[in-house]
């Protein structure tokens, strides 16, 4: 019983961030043993004890031990911005310790509340305010995702999101820590609170009720006999070669997807619309004012003319001779102009976008959807990119070399091809649900790049595991499209239908099966579970602070 007590204090708080950090890598891919979720933040409700010694130390030792998580997680971002990593994984690393906490204050203050429901509604809260909210979001390594391995334990998301998904699985956490609670109490012969009976009898019903909801929605689902076939490219550029990218390997990339896209059209099943990933277009130009401007400087500038019709024609003529349409992921210009043309060789321009381009007979389509929401710190800083100057000092320091010149784009475009709507969010995008759901068609066409995982292959299965709950939310199948991989189709369940291998050039046809017939209530109601539940959070920690000053008061 010492030694037990001598964790009731900043030791535990070391040791539960540290176990609470394993559970999670073990649960997330590559490992994938899922069922750890269940127990992940169990060390950390534990030590919210009200009775812990050292508080505030204990909290910070919870972020400390759960680091190394962290860094493993965001380890692949270091080749990227070395001084970034460190910054980035301590961030990430608050959040525990920001739980634990919160929750015992809440405890402390409201002896009266079950751990159980407290649990989940401050879990998911903190969740939902860095998933969506902070720094724009980051809405990676939910403690819901891993539960996608099983249909039914992630059947909730079509209900309420992922967020729900979370608090679910956090009130089974809770429960574990009652009944642990109650076991050693019982073992002292001390007397046990009925709070705890109650709530784990709550959670029982609210989990019966949410479970049956999810299935009868499961159930009423209905899938068209004919799946939408596309044709998928997957290159395999590294980013190490894609930030300088000479002319002479663009060519010759250009010819492996031009030919890899013959192939895709010409084999049977032929399919319904071909897909290149995220701007892996190897030309400068692909949009119909750019390359207007461009045939303008022909006499002034003829070997960048003769360039960007190089690989603009072989797009066109390739689609025309197919007679298959084709979406291009490429950079895109407003304002295009050649006469502000600077010493170093750039060119003017009055906007840039990340943007996907149908071709279809032979010409660009007038419509492109262009990226809504960019990579925090990946596109832009959040807050610190409405001042530029310091913006750009910041990279110099911990990105030389980046630039963040990519603007939004203002609405969202679909593409309709055989009465069939697709949404191309590009990369980062399929991770954020409110675009998504906003972006809603009949597929989910996810172009993205993800070479700037490098060898880490278990960075693209986060980023595949995280887009695929858009699947579960909206019911609606999934394609990547994916530069290095993983690129692969996934159905209304989020369930794998097939991928292809991570860093290999490859294509396939992938079918996608169709809906025709779904409730869908999350794609209504949005995250209101997740609101719901941060708001409850910041109020009831609020509460602590007002409680306090009037017992002070009183005092």
């Amino acid at each position: 019983m010492r030694s037990f007590d001598r964790l009731n204090g900043p030791l535990g708080g070391l040791c539960a961030g540290m176990l609470h950090g394993a559970c999670m890598v073990l649960a997330f891919p590559p490992a994938g043993v899922w069922p750890l979720v269940f127990v992940a933040i169990v060390p950390l409700v534990w030590v919210s004890s009200p009775r812990v010694r050292r508080p505030r130390l204990t909290s910070t030792l919870v972020a400390i031990g759960s680091l190394p998580a962290w860094m493993y997680f965001m380890h692949w971002t270091a080749a990227i911005s070395s001084a970034g990593f460190a910054p980035l994984a301590v961030y990430l690393s608050l959040w525990p310790g920001i739980f634990v906490h919160g929750l015992r204050r809440i405890r402390r203050a409201h002896p009266g509340w079950s751990i159980v429901p407290l649990t989940a509604v401050v879990w998911t809260g903190l969740e939902f305010l860095r998933g969506e909210v902070v720094f724009h979001g980051f809405a990676w390594f939910l403690l819901g995702h891993p539960t996608i391995a099983s249909p039914w334990l992630s059947a909730p998301g079509v209900l309420g999101g992922q967020y729900l998904v979370s608090a679910l699985v956090a009130a089974l956490n809770g429960v574990i820590v009652v009944r642990a609670s109650a076991a050693m109490r019982t073992e002292r012969n001390e007397t046990s609170s009925d709070h705890g009976s109650r709530a784990e009898a709550f959670t029982a019903v609210a989990l019966i009720v949410v479970y049956a909801v999810s299935a009868a929605l499961r159930l009423h689902v209905r899938v068209a006999e004919t799946p939408f076939r596309i044709g998928v490219v997957q290159s395999n550029v590294p980013q190490s070669v894609r930030g300088a990218w000479p002319l002479e390997a663009r060519i010759a990339d250009f010819e492996t997807l031009i030919s890899r896209t013959v192939m895709l059209g010409t084999d049977a099943p032929t399919p319904d619309v071909i897909v290149w990933p995220e701007t892996m277009f190897p030309g400068d130009f692909f949009d119909r004012g750019s390359l207007a401007a461009v045939a303008q400087v022909r006499e002034k500038y003829p070997v960048l003319y003769d360039v960007t019709r190089h690989f603009a024609e072989g797009v066109l003529s390739a689609q025309r001779g197919l007679g298959v349409p084709l979406i291009v992921g490429t950079s895109t210009y407003d304002g295009l102009s050649f006469e502000r043309v600077s010493q170093t060789g750039t060119w003017g321009f009055d906007h840039r976008y990340n943007s996907a381009v149908l071709v279809i007979e032979g010409e660009i389509a007038p419509d492109r959807y262009d990226k809504m929401r960019l990579a925090p710190f990946g596109e832009e800083m959040p807050y610190i990119s409405a001042w530029p100057w310091l913006e750009q000092r910041l990279l110099a320091f911990g990105a030389s070399g980046m630039t963040f010149d990519l603007a939004k784009g203002a609405r969202p475009v679909r593409f309709a091809i055989n009465e069939v709507t697709l949404t191309t969010p590009i990369c980062f995008e399929a991770t954020v649900t409110s675009l998504v759901r906003r972006l809603d068609g009949d597929v989910i066409v996810n172009m993205t790049n993800d070479g700037w995982y490098g060898a880490f292959d278990g960075g693209r299965r986060h980023h595949e595991l995280t887009a695929r709950w858009r699947c579960v939310e909206l019911a609606r199948p999934l394609v990547r499209v994916a530069n290095t991989g993983i690129s692969g189709v996934f159905d209304h369940t989020g369930r794998t239908i097939n991928v292809l291998p991570a860093r290999q050039e490859s294509h396939a046809v992938f079918e996608a099966p169709l809906v025709r017939r779904a409730w869908r209530p999350y794609a209504a109601i949005g995250n209101i579970f997740g609101w719901t539940f941060s708001g409850g959070t910041i109020l009831a920690w609020c509460g602590t602070y007002i409680n306090r000053r009037r017992s002070a008061d009183v005092a």
